[in-house]
């Protein structure tokens, strides 16, 4: 019985410093790197609605 606990213990703490790894370094380090890439299409890219007239009169 204290084997399976043991055992039991060590799987919850692996998991919680594995989320805490990846909430804390992974997922801002990803979510960083996706909006560089995002501005930098942007950027690339001109917006067509700021330089195509509006028909009218």
């Amino acid at each position: 019985m204290i084997q399976l606990l043991g055992t039991l213990a060590v799987a919850v703490i692996g998991g919680l410093v594995t989320l805490m790894f990846l909430s804390l370094l992974v997922i801002p380090v990803a979510y960083s790197g996706v909006d560089d890439i995002l501005n930098w299409l942007h950027r690339l890219i001109p917006n067509r609605s700021e330089t195509i007239p509006v028909g009218g009169d």
